[in-house]
Order: structure tokens, then sequence, then C-alpha cells
């Protein structure tokens, strides 16, 4: 949980999801060991809305 703290306090959900390069949204996320410390972001962008394909990425 160190980890997801680390990257909660250093990119929080709007400042990360503000990137424009998915592959740095990526990156943060599989760096999370907690569902809840994703669940944060997952539900900043849900919230935000308009980014159909930052949802739909795999």
């Amino acid at each position: 949980m160190a980890t997801d703290k680390a990257v909660l306090e250093t990119l929080p959900p709007e400042k990360l999801l503000a990137a424009t390069r998915l592959r740095v949204i990526k990156a943060a996320i599989r760096m999370f060991t907690e569902a809840e410390s994703l669940d944060a972001y997952i539900s900043h962008e849900r919230n935000s809305g308009g980014r159909e394909d930052t949802q739909n990425a795999s």
C-alpha cells in the first residue's frame, strides 16, 4: 500500500487522468497493489466522462 499511497499523493486522479498519453496512465495504474486505490481513479474517470478510449483501454 506504500506504493499506492505515493502514487495517489504524487499523481492524484485529476492530475494523472489529465495526461494525454495513455501509456503514462497505464504505467501509473500498474503500480497499484490495492483495489481501493484503483477505484479512486476509476470513479474520477467515470465522473469526469467523455474519454471512452481511456475507459475501454486494456
